[in-house]
């Protein structure tokens, strides 16, 4: 028999959610208070909760935060961070949000280490300082414990006393300047000169090192647990998984931050940690598993479904998972009053029950499912907006509004994302739509990468921008636009150090630019990318493979004399130098030199790099006097670029001393040496720092070429006293002075 035509639809509890009900979840919950109740002043704690996405890890971890505030005298802050590595984050910036939450509950709390060499990583690396300030605003804007800071006593401390003051003073932190006590306060003196006179790239590594020395000592003394919230831990681990790194890719995690005494971290993910278990207990690794049936039975009770057999059913179609359980109550609420459902109605899968969803919707409903489905996995609202204003859905736009609310939409850190599976089955459904869609969301986001360069979130831009080119099948973007594009990933990618990330990104992107048809040139720019990024992570081997199949595909594809022979050349030349074969990269150098007038595009920005790295090979070749001619232009190059010492121009005149060394220009060599040794005391440099150390072991060793061996032994041991036997340069002082003593 068929339905009544009954249209009056059942009332729709839009705010319930599987994920918000249950009781299976009080077991972790009290596994958590048990180990917190048990903490030890001193101690620190972690423990993980782990299981597939969409079981309900999030809803724990925001429910045990609501209970410490809960705890919690309302004249007091709570005691709890809460970050989610979603949409890109990393390192760099879950330490910042971090800090900046400790702040919040101690606001006498203060980080000048970390904060120094975050911004000596950012203006190194070509970014605006000031625009990074306000990107770090946004993130606070609205940020709960901002609203809590509030509520005590109705000012944050004395005359910040509204949310836009605390966010100002939170982030305007960021431009604390490490004072002269501070520099010279004992053990962390010689950190602040590492800062001083480090790169970026070390600095990024060393971050959480910073981070650590500045609040490690303040937690020590204070008698408070801290509880640190890290959601989405899988997101991360994925993120750097191919680095080179990737054997110890959180053991800043593990070997620092679970360190800090009286600091607890929570930590939800996908997948168990391996840990070691001195610090990681197995009995603290917590797996969520689906809702049981009686969970499950209690929830679909509330929404209006009683029928045992039913249940039954739909306990089995989803195995309990709290995402499916929502659809099912969205599927039922879509159903008129008076119709008795069956476990047909919802589907023989997880991919029919979607369906079955999808078939009651209206056409504005369903032509904002289809389009958000093509957007990047993680999306914002502004990108929503834009897009479907250029498709013409402006008058949907409620529609989404509604949408959003719904179960089957997740508000992440920097965005929403829609469920996997419906996410999945609406592109399959909707096919035909994809050409249009994915060409407004290349479109849009081809405009924000080149309109918005100093953007704090241009790396998830770029992500997102790779993630849906993919779906292309013909070309969206101009020759220029496609250039320029790769252009600034370069600039960020170097910026941010993420090189693994970085050549995940730009190969994707190449294999789209291969199967749309773009031309060999546009391809090449790609590629040259990609290799630079893998010599940046040291995978010798593999770069040298990329810069002889770019030599071989420049020189099949591009007839004439062009800058991509020249470059090529350049790749080949560098990546035989990392292998040790300086004959043929001195082959490759001379034809760059030698062809570079032919050819108009070359600008020579390279060429001071060229003369440097031909000037290394003749060294490791023996050609001392060709050597030293490159050596001396790069130096003079150096100087007057920098116009003063520095770093840059002190190593390019140890190149020279060294040469001088090599030719037994001794004296000469001695000036130089001792020439940049001083220089290094007026920059403050450390002195272990790796330059200070190298310039202090090559005079001794003139010393010794110039017969003052007592003079010579004498530097060398004084080296070995300075450093300490654990540090890596004492092993090569050691079989220096072994040698010169057998002689």
């Amino acid at each position: 028999m068929g339905r009544e035509p009954i249209n009056k639809k059942r009332k729709n509890h839009i705010n319930l959610s599987a994920e918000e009900l249950f009781t299976d979840r009080e077991e972790p919950r009290k596994a958590f208070w048990n180990l917190y109740d048990s903490m030890l002043e001193g101690q620190s704690e972690v423990m993980t909760y782990y299981g597939v996405g969409g079981i309900g890890k999030t809803s724990i971890l925001k429910k045990l935060c609501r209970e410490l505030e809960e705890k919690t005298s309302k004249k007091v802050m709570p005691n709890y961070a809460f970050f989610s590595f979603e949409g890109g984050a990393g390192k760099e910036d879950f330490l910042f949000s971090l800090s900046r939450q400790m702040m919040l509950w101690n606001n006498k709390l203060r980080f000048p280490l970390f904060d120094t060499a975050l911004k000596k990583i950012a203006i190194d690396g070509g970014k605006n300082w000031d625009k990074f300030i306000e990107g770090a605003k946004e993130t606070f804007t609205e940020h709960p414990l901002v609203d809590a800071a509030l509520n005590i006593g109705g000012q944050f401390i004395p005359g910040i006393d509204t949310a836009a003051k605390i966010v100002d003073w939170l982030c305007t932190q960021a431009s604390h300047k490490i004072t002269e006590k501070e520099k010279q306060s004992g053990e962390n003196s010689y950190l602040y000169n590492e800062i001083k006179c480090g790169d970026a790239k070390l600095l990024k590594e060393k971050l959480h090192e910073y981070f650590y020395e500045d609040v490690s000592d303040a937690m020590s003394e204070m008698n408070t647990k801290y509880v640190v919230f890290i959601d989405g831990y899988e997101k991360y681990v994925n993120a750097v998984k191919d680095s080179n790194l990737s054997n110890g890719i959180d053991n800043w995690i593990m070997e620092y931050m679970a360190n800090i005494s009286n600091m607890f971290l929570v930590i939800g993910g996908r997948e168990k940690l391996n840990w070691d278990e001195t610090i990681l207990p197995k009995n603290q690794q917590h797996r969520i598993g689906d809702l049981s049936e009686i969970d499950a039975t209690l929830f679909l009770n509330k929404v209006g479904i009683y029928d045992c057999e039913l249940i039954s059913g739909l306990y089995k179609l989803t195995n309990g998972t709290p995402a499916y359980l929502d659809i099912c109550k969205n599927v039922f609420c879509q159903m008129p009053e008076g119709v008795k459902p069956s476990i047909n109605d919802f589907g023989k899968d997880t991919s029919a029950l979607v369906r079955r969803y999808l078939e009651e919707m209206d056409a504005g409903d369903l032509n904002m499912m289809v389009m958000t489905s093509y957007l990047p996995t993680v999306w914002d609202m502004p990108m929503a907006v834009q897009v479907a204003k250029k498709l013409g859905y402006e008058a949907y736009l409620d529609n989404l509004d509604k949408l959003i609310k719904l179960s089957v939409f997740e508000k992440v850190d920097k965005g929403i994302k829609i469920h996997e599976t419906c996410r999945n089955v609406i592109r399959e459904a909707h096919k035909d739509r994809q050409e249009r869609i994915g060409a407004e969301i290349i479109q849009y986001l081809a405009r924000v990468l080149l309109e918005s360069k100093d953007s704090v979130d241009y790396m998830q831009r770029c992500m997102q921008f790779a993630e849906v080119f993919e779906l292309c099948e013909k070309k969206v973007l101009s020759d220029e636009e496609i250039s320029c594009i790769v252009s600034q990933i370069e600039v960020e990618v170097m910026y941010s150090s993420e090189y693994a990330k970085g050549e995940m990104l730009v190969s994707k992107l190449e294999e789209t630019l291969h199967k749309v048809g773009y031309k060999p040139e546009i391809i090449l720019t790609y590629k040259f990318v990609e290799a630079n990024l893998c010599q940046k992570q040291m995978k010798y081997d593999e770069y040298h493979k990329m810069a002889v199949n770019l030599w071989d595909y420049v020189n099949e594809k591009v007839e004439s004399l062009t800058v991509f022979h020249l470059k090529s050349a350049e790749l080949l030349a560098v990546s035989c130098m990392n292998l040790g074969d300086y004959t043929t990269a001195l082959s490759a150098f001379n034809y760059i030199l030698e062809s570079r007038q032919f050819v108009e595009e070359w600008s020579g920005e390279n060429d001071i790099s060229i003369i440097g790295n031909m000037a290394i090979a003749c060294r490791e070749l023996g050609y001392y006097e060709e050597a030293k001619k490159g050596f001396e232009i790069v130096y003079d190059d150096m100087i007057a670029t920098y116009k003063t010492d520095n770093i840059y121009t002190l190593k390019a005149l140890r190149d020279v001393g060294d040469i001088y060394r090599r030719l037994g220009n001794v004296e000469e060599a001695k000036k130089i040496f001792k020439y940049i040794i001083d220089a290094l005391e007026e920059l403050e440099v450390g002195s272990e720092h790796p330059m200070k150390l190298d310039a202090l072991y090559l005079l001794g060793l003139i010393y010794i070429i110039m017969g003052d061996d007592e003079r010579g032994i004498s530097e060398l041991e004084k080296i070995k006293e300075m450093i300490g036997v654990e540090h890596p340069f004492f092993g090569v002082v050691e079989k220096a002075l072994n040698e010169i003593c057998s002689q």
